[in-house]
């Protein structure tokens, strides 16, 4: 038994050797894979290839005169999936043009293809004059935002209005047939709602102007709901309302993050607005925005953002050259909602409030976390529901709650002698506040026994009311 243990112990690595030297002297060619999968083209066949993939498709391959018709014809190749794949049009360098009508990726003359797919489009300037309306399970990716606006070179992809373009650049789905093609709806049907639409790390340029309408809207959600989203965007020169989020279509949907608003300042106008959010309940947010538009004050962009729905949140924001950084429930009711992380400043122009609440319509139960300005004569907060200004350069809670015995249920964290708040200290037993107050705010001692613990503000003078 033990010699047999030291043969076995001897051949194992022997054998080993032998086997590495065999492979040293004749070597074996193993099967591997090189580089990505093999790529349709428009014939479907490349001589002394692998077989055409069905899982990425290169645009350039494929007839067309334009991006558009290259995108669209690949869309429509008796090689693409039903299922979907992903066009790769980033080798299109040239004829980044779309200018004849109703010429997008999915519209061709009087006819529209809504197969699902990823396109990856490439860096450059692709300018459009007919609105693109992405269907169900889209996805569009560009090479970054670019840096310079209307640069004819550079890195990244920038979408650009065509010359007296109107509507909306991009659409997240549609409840409506397309306008070329009555028969095909980008969601499936009339009442239909898209998935898992999304456009991401590119510019779209409105292309604002002195002559530019000011109705265009650069991205409209009113249809796509789970797995939709918008993330890093740079929303320039876009004159009307740069994001829309509107319709209960469009609920779970986001979150819309990165993103950046420049309105084009020397001709924005009060209608310029970066994001409007209305009548969409649930929706996942937005998460991290900053607007800037160079203006005079109260001549600049009215409000950067427009919330006029339920259960939203908001944080990670920054805005400079609006009147209003955030007006809420100017236009439609707005409950339950959450804003934290904001900042406001006079870099690009100057600004009146932060945040605005307003008494158009009902807002209730209104949480706003870290808000900080950086000039006093920015109002925090600006709330016209209970009369209430306040001028805190850094303010860490305001909580408007449910109406209440012929008022509000509000909590602050401000000191600015504006706003009644709830403070506490350590008095001793027989302490008292001190300092002037405002009507109306509590402070609780701590350290007090059977009385000299609470005491209510009574014509701005502390009162031992236990």
């Amino acid at each position: 038994m033990k010699l047999a243990r030291r043969v076995s112990a001897v051949c194992l690595p022997m054998t080993a050797i032998v086997f590495l030297s065999l492979s040293l002297i004749s070597p074996v060619p193993l099967q591997a894979q090189a580089g990505n999968n093999a790529v349709c083209t428009g014939s479907g066949t490349v001589p002394g290839w692998a077989a055409c993939s069905a899982s990425i498709l290169d645009a350039s391959q494929f007839a067309g005169t334009t991006i558009c018709q290259q995108i669209y014809n690949t869309l429509n190749s008796a090689h693409y999936p039903a299922t979907g794949a992903v066009i790769d049009a980033r080798g299109v360098t040239s004829s980044l043009t779309c200018s004849t009508a109703n010429e997008t990726p999915w519209t061709s003359g009087s006819t529209a293809i809504t197969s699902p797919s990823v396109i990856l489009l490439p860096a450059g300037l692709i300018t459009i004059s007919t609105g693109w309306i992405l269907p169900d399970r889209t996805r569009i990716f560009g090479q970054g935002e670019r840096p310079n606006p209307g640069a004819s070179a550079g890195p990244g992809t920038q979408i650009v209005a065509a010359s007296g373009f109107t509507g909306t650049m991009i659409s997240m789905g549609s409840a409506n047939a397309y306008p070329n093609d009555a028969s095909v709806y980008p969601c499936g049907a009339s009442s239909g709602i898209c998935f898992g639409v999304s456009i991401a790390y590119l510019m779209l340029d409105g292309n604002g102007g002195a002559s530019q309408n000011t109705s265009v809207i650069g991205i409209a959600n009113t249809s796509s709901q789970e797995l939709s989203y918008v993330d890093h965007v740079n929303l320039y020169g876009i004159l009307g309302t740069a994001l829309s989020i509107t319709t209960t279509q469009a609920q779970n949907s986001g979150p819309y993050s990165n993103l950046t608003c420049n309105p084009a300042a020397s001709y924005a106008s009060g209608n310029s607005i970066c994001v409007e959010i209305n009548g969409t309940g649930d929706l996942r947010g937005i998460h991290g925005l900053t607007a800037t538009a160079p203006s005079s004050g109260s001549t600049g962009p009215a409000a950067a953002i427009l919330l006029d729905s339920n259960n939203t949140t908001l944080e990670d924001l920054h805005f400079e050259g609006y009147v209003d950084g955030i007006l809420i429930g100017s236009n439609a009711k707005a409950q339950s909602n959450t804003i934290f992380n904001v900042t406001g400043g006079t870099g690009a122009g100057p600004m009146t409030n932060l945040v605005e609440i307003s008494t158009n319509k009902t807002v209730t139960d209104l949480s706003l976390m870290g808000l900080t300005t950086s000039s006093s004569t920015i109002n925090s907060i600006k709330d016209d529901v209970t009369s209430t200004t306040l001028t805190d350069g850094y303010l860490a809670m305001y909580v408007l709650g449910d109406t209440m015995g012929g008022g509000y249920s509000r909590f602050t964290t401000s000191t600015s002698g504006v706003a009644p708040s709830w403070g506490f200290g350590n008095l001793g037993s027989t302490g008292t506040p001190t300092g002037s107050c405002v009507n109306g705010a509590l402070f609780s001692n701590v350290t007090g026994a059977s009385t000299h613990t609470l005491f209510s503000c009574v014509a701005s003078a502390w009162k031992d009311i236990n």
